[in-house]
């Protein structure tokens, strides 16, 4: 039977699982386009009964698909609604073949999670548990659903790697042999303290070895011409420019093959610059927004890594610890041959700064004829040919592919 994904859009729905921007991706799919290959294989209900009659016709495979917030108060504080639906579709012919995936591909910091999974696993006590599928983007957290629902369908998954391919994939880039100019590019767009460290090392060192941004602090890389992957058409924009579309997921080819290595600088660095970032009123309109401060953040990876993997750079990591261990046991491949590594296991987040400025400074003594030799050595090639085909298979593989392969603009989580 065709395998069809349903997606609840009823109004008294979206006050359990539909506030944050990753669950209402999942569950508010009409505000965004979508493609015909993308419909055929889903279903919006509109209403519970409707969901009922197409549970009770037996005609597809059916797995729900709801979202989990990026803040896992707005889950659990909702009580026993979700309880509620699962014990109301019970009463279905067919209920024991219905499948029940809990998603977010976009960001889960591991905080508060604990609180989270408990109510997940009471809330949906009536379903086996090989019909569950968690889908989230967090390597830590998805070992720790691993462990409380051993027969679940747990995974690891993300939207970064799709976000990334489909902004780019009609383009041709092929990386430069010929000898490039700078050491490394760093990419910066919102103001936070790692970033300024990173950025203020780099202005008082490195301003004519590398490229850089800063977007917040109105650093950007110029103008760039590239064309949109979907209509072909040469756009003239602000490299970085917040109102072009996709703007972090399209890299600038010229940039990366001018330099040889990326620095990093990642969405968090620790854990009270996330209270900083969630503080205060979302777009939505939740005055709540802030993640409790539950257990040690980590384990969140953004497109800002992965950019690296696709346009084959050596990285050095400006994360949290232990994010370059995580890195090499997800099957990616490390280059301390250009970056002492030392950084990633230091926890105290001024002393792993200093770390990984260390091996920046060290880096940096190179002569850029030695690290051109380095780069296209035949070890660090095939680390980098590595790292771009495990991208490209995590890309065509991840979990929602099994329903379809969601295009640029319907990034469903």
């Amino acid at each position: 039977m065709k395998e069809i994904l349903v997606i609840p859009y009823w109004e008294d729905f979206d006050d359990i699982l539909g506030k944050s921007r990753p669950a209402r991706l999942c569950n508010k799919p009409l505000e965004y386009p979508m493609s015909e290959d993308v419909t055929k294989n889903l279903v919006l209900v509109r209403s519970i009964e409707q969901l009922e009659e197409l549970i009770e016709s037996g005609d597809a495979n059916l797995t729900m698909s709801f979202g989990l917030h990026m803040r896992p108060q707005l889950d659990y504080e909702t009580g026993d609604k979700l309880f509620g639906i699962v014990e109301r579709l019970s009463k279905c012919k067919n209920f024991h073949n219905l499948k029940w995936r809990f998603a977010n591909g976009w960001d889960i910091y591991n905080l508060d999670e604990e609180e989270r999974r408990n109510w997940l696993i009471d809330q949906t006590r009536l379903i086996k548990q090989e019909n569950i599928s968690i889908h989230i983007n967090n390597f830590l957290t998805v070992k720790d659903y691993k462990k409380a629902l051993p027969k679940a369908d747990v995974q690891f998954y993300n939207i970064y790697h799709t976000r990334l391919f489909f902004n780019n994939e009609k383009f041709e880039f092929t990386p430069s042999i010929e000898k490039r100019s700078k050491h490394f590019v760093a990419f910066n767009g919102r103001i936070c303290w790692h970033r300024d460290y990173i950025v203020n090392h780099i202005e008082s060192k490195y301003k004519e070895k590398c490229y850089y941004s800063y977007i917040e602090k109105n650093k950007t890389l110029g103008i760039q011409q590239s064309k949109d992957s979907d209509t072909g058409e040469t756009l003239t924009y602000e490299m970085y420019n917040r109102q072009h579309e996709d703007w972090m997921a399209k890299t600038p080819y010229k940039v990366i093959n001018d330099s040889y290595a990326t620095v990093v600088t990642e969405s968090f660095f620790e854990p009270n610059s996330i209270a900083v970032a969630f503080n205060g009123i979302d777009e939505q309109g939740n005055d709540d927004i802030n993640i409790k401060p539950v257990g040690i953040a980590n384990g969140l990876i953004t497109e800002k890594t992965y950019k690296s993997f696709l346009f084959e750079q050596p990285m050095l990591l400006v994360a949290f610890p232990g994010i370059l261990a995580q890195v090499k046991e997800m099957g990616y491949k490390t280059f301390p041959e250009f970056f002492d590594e030392d950084y990633d296991t230091e926890l105290h987040h001024h002393t792993r700064m200093h770390k990984i400025i260390a091996s920046l400074d060290k880096f940096m003594q190179m002569d850029i004829n030695e690290v051109h030799k380095l780069y296209h050595s035949d070890s660090v090639q095939e680390k980098l040919k590595h790292n771009k085909k495990l991208f490209l298979k995590n890309t065509f593989e991840c979990p929602i592919n099994k329903w379809f392969v969601p295009n640029k603009q319907y990034q469903l989580s």
